[in-house]
């Protein structure tokens, strides 16, 4: 599938106006996906490309480098539509920079409805941080008074939930090989989280316990892990799970 997209980005001119890269991509896709060697031979493929021309390793080299630019670009373009909740969030910040009104307040209610089905991830917490944020400038804008606690709570819960992620990181790194790392904050995020409430916040309730239960190897924190990967389970990707698993392993 990505093969055949990728021969329809290229024959859109608003991609790509070179047509030597539209017929290098003719010439090579009869030999997808095994591309074996007698088919694809430099020689045979400039006369494909450029017929009656003679073979040039310079033009070649050209054709190969142009293609693979596209082929990132494309990857790159691809990736960016595949994550809903990203396009959409820079999608609304356009919109708000274009001051089209009835346009980002319709933006805005889709964004509410994929934050409310969307796996809870790092990425997840700094987009939902960024869209509120954004959403606080346009009700400022239009003399309404914006959530702003909402934003400083979403930014601190991001915080939390990147440093918990790093904090795991180094120590379990620390647990495999003989090498120490400064913790910075860690004192200081767990007395903060004495005031806080996170039971429903599925990232830091999940890195709490993972990252107490690596750093003490405390058996009531492999308990109250199980407990969280039950609770969070639909929100939680198949990466977070793994990870929940191999740790209380």
């Amino acid at each position: 599938k990505e093969f055949r997209d990728f021969g329809k980005f290229i024959n859109s001119p608003f991609h790509n106006n070179r047509s030597e890269i539209c017929r290098f991509y003719d010439a090579i896709k009869k030999s997808y996906p095994e591309f074996k060697s007698d088919e694809i031979q430099n020689e045979k493929l400039f006369k494909k490309i450029y017929p009656g021309k003679k073979f040039s390793g310079v033009f070649y080299r050209k054709i190969m480098s142009l293609t693979s630019n596209l082929a990132l670009e494309y990857l790159n373009i691809d990736s960016f539509k595949n994550n809903k909740l990203d396009f959409n969030v820079k999608l609304l910040y356009l919109l708000y920079d274009r001051n089209l009104s009835d346009a980002f307040r319709k933006k805005s209610v889709q964004i509410e409805k994929l934050l409310d089905e969307s796996f809870h991830h790092a990425e997840y917490y700094e987009l939902r941080f960024k869209y509120t944020s954004k959403l606080n400038g346009y009700l400022s804008d239009k003399v309404n008074i914006p959530d702003y606690q909402k934003e400083i709570d979403e930014f601190i819960e991001e915080f939390i939930v990147i440093i918990f992620h790093l904090y795991h990181r180094l120590l379990v790194t620390q647990n495999i090989v003989n090498v120490s790392f400064n913790l910075r904050f860690y004192d200081s995020v767990f007395e903060f989280l004495k005031s806080f409430d996170f039971s429903n916040n599925t990232l830091i309730s999940l890195y709490y316990n993972l990252v107490n239960l690596t750093k003490t190897q405390d058996e009531k924190y492999f308990y109250e892990l199980i407990k969280v990967q039950e609770k969070f389970y639909k929100k939680l990707t198949p990466l977070y799970l793994y990870n929940v698993f191999v740790t209380l392993a």
